[in-house]
């Protein structure tokens, strides 16, 4: 039986939001996702409220109705107007954003300075977010950086990789890879997706780290775990290409349509390719068992297939090497000609 349907329902919604923000814990997606539709199955109106709010960047899987959405806008407008900072900055988000009411970037700035001001480093972080795209005002990277050194100052993991992505790219600071690394691990300790996947990036790549695949595997997949988009897709990439881990096209077609999901554009072009591997390492397994039981564990006939519209047996004088060797031979040679067919040797 689960323990959490024992507590009260909005106490859960407050635990989710620690969760997911990684108050005094690690920052887990997925947990605050299946706390928030507890509770808000459970009679939190807010939390139909935060799961449409992640619902409009993440994949939760849960489908919040409007009026469960305009029910918790209309609870969290009566917090603001009584001082709450954390509905002041609930609402920026959603103006910002257009999660239930017509995008307005003003009223978000105002929401979100009004809560900033007052010191609420998540509205300090949002706040340099807007600065950084010049959302409802003048792009400015210099009050970007500022607003997210502020808001790591109570060590938000979500502050702590966007300033690593600013000394990663120069933005409103000198361009400084080592300081870069050293807030993407700060936040990536901390279990935020996003910044597992920048550094994994960087391990892979070599940059401004000794070159490390195994450690960006392992990135990578804590990133999936977070249901990070990017992550997911470069993940799969690994998987496709032989990157640290066996070659899996199946693996990597279920993480590159994951991606795509949400949204993730070079992930739709992958999995077309992670697909076309995958049908072709079926067919290939299946003429393989078929050659396994025909000619027994000593001999192989080679087939030349193209799209079924040429057949060539070639038998002959083949060495005699054991059939795993065939196999293994057969399995990696592809060639194309120059019309973009696949010429396949099985």
């Amino acid at each position: 039986m689960d323990q959490s349907l024992d507590v009260n329902p909005d106490e859960m919604c407050r635990e989710a939001l620690r969760i997911y923000h990684g108050q005094g814990t690690s920052v887990d997606f997925p947990e605050a996702v299946r706390l928030f539709r507890v509770a808000a199955e459970s009679g939190c109106v807010e939390a139909w409220g935060h799961l449409a709010r992640l619902s409009s960047f993440f994949f939760t899987g849960v489908a919040v109705e409007e009026h469960r959405l305009q029910a918790a806008l209309v609870k969290w407008r009566l917090d603001a107007d009584n001082g709450n900072l954390d509905a002041l900055v609930y609402l920026g988000f959603c103006f910002a954003n257009g999660v239930g009411v017509p995008k307005d970037a003003a009223e978000a700035v105002r929401c979100l300075r009004h809560s900033a001001d007052k010191g609420h480093y998540v509205a300090r972080y949002n706040l340099g977010v807007c600065y950084a795209n010049g959302i409802g005002v003048r792009q400015d990277h210099d009050e970007a950086i500022r607003l997210y050194k502020l808001s790591a100052e109570s060590e938000y993991a979500y502050a702590q990789n966007n300033i690593g992505y600013c000394y990663q790219m120069g933005h409103g600071v000198r361009k400084d890879l080592t300081e870069a690394v050293r807030y993407f691990k700060l936040a990536s300790a901390q279990g935020y997706g996003i910044a597992q996947y920048n550094l994994g990036s960087l391990y892979e790549d070599g940059v401004a780290l000794p070159k490390n695949i195994d450690e960006a595997v392992r990135l990578f997949r804590l990133s999936t775990a977070q249901r990070y988009k990017a992550g997911q897709f470069r993940l799969g990439l690994c998987y496709l290409k032989k990157i640290g881990v066996d070659w899996n096209p199946e693996r990597a077609a279920h993480l590159f349509r994951l991606s795509a999901d949400q949204g993730y554009t070079h992930a739709r072009s992958a999995l077309s390719d992670a697909l076309r591997a995958r049908s072709r390492l079926n067919w290939s397994t299946k003429r393989h068992g078929y050659m396994r039981n025909r000619l027994g564990r000593d001999r192989v006939v080679a087939v030349l297939l193209c799209h079924s519209k040429l057949s060539l047996s070639l038998e002959g004088a083949l060495p005699h090497m054991p059939i795993e060797a065939w196999l293994l031979i057969l399995e990696q040679l592809s060639l194309r000609d120059l019309d973009g067919n696949y010429w396949t040797l099985y």
